[in-house]
Order: structure tokens, then sequence, then C-alpha cells
């Protein structure tokens, strides 16, 4: 039962992402949608970010392959976008970028204190903004750069 609602959320997850990319948008329309579907996601359903985070490790070993093949394709699906929409951003910037503004949206648990459009707005502004915003050269993306 455990395998089957993670690779459920997984395989819900990259289905709708899978299905913005068929919609044949500009990679910053893509890359909207896509965080408007995240957030939503995780403000409606902020009990699966906490079952998934908590429990995947106590799933079979063949689910939590599963469930890691398609999280992998899910996100990169916003790696390609954002690379597509960023092209100064190589892959590894992206997938930091990425898994930081996916930190960012699956903190409802945590976070979701607000009416629910008010959230979804509020992550949807944020998530925007942390992929858009001013980015250093990677040479001055360390530790302690100034």
């Amino acid at each position: 039962l455990l395998g089957e609602m993670l690779t459920a959320i997984s395989g819900h997850l990259l289905a709708q992402g899978q299905s913005i990319l068929t919609q044949g948008l500009g990679p910053r329309a893509t890359l909207d949608r896509l965080i408007l579907m995240h957030a939503t996601f995780a403000v409606d359903e902020p009990e699966l970010i906490t079952v998934h985070y908590r429990d995947l490790p106590q799933a079979a070993e063949v689910d939590r392959r599963q469930v890691r093949r398609m999280q992998t394709r899910y996100v990169q699906i916003w790696i390609d976008t954002l690379v597509r929409w960023r092209p100064g951003f190589d892959s590894g910037l992206a997938s930091a970028t990425v898994h930081a503004v996916f930190g960012l949206l699956n903190s409802t648990p945590y976070s979701g204190r607000l009416e629910r459009q008010e959230m979804i707005s509020l992550l949807t502004v944020l998530a925007t903004a942390a992929v858009g915003g001013v980015v250093l050269p990677q040479e001055e993306m360390t530790v302690g750069a100034r």
C-alpha cells in the first residue's frame, strides 16, 4: 500500500509535468505552469509530501527505485525548461536551483498558514523569484562570496 501511494504521487507529478510540456509553450510560460502546478499540489496535498519524506525509506526497494525514476524524469523536465529559459545556467546550476525550489514548494506541511489561494500565490511568487532572480556567475557562487 505504501509503495502504491508513493508511486502514485510521483506518477501524478510526472504526468502533470509532461502534460505541461505538450502544450508547446515557451520556456518561461512552461516554467510558470510547472511552478503553479507544483504549488497547487503542495498546498492541496501537504500530507502526501510528509508521507513521501517520512516513509519512502521504508518502502520496498522496487517501489523506491520506481519512485526515484519518476522523480528523476520530473526533475529533468524542470531542469531542461530552466536551461532553455536561462541559457547561462548549466545543468548543475539548474539542478541545484530546481531542488531548492522544490524545498520551498514542498514546505507546506510546515508553512501552510494562509488560506489556500493566498498560499498558492505566495509559493508561486517566491518560486518564480527564485528561478528568475539575478544569479551570480558560477565562479562567484561560493560560500562567503561578496
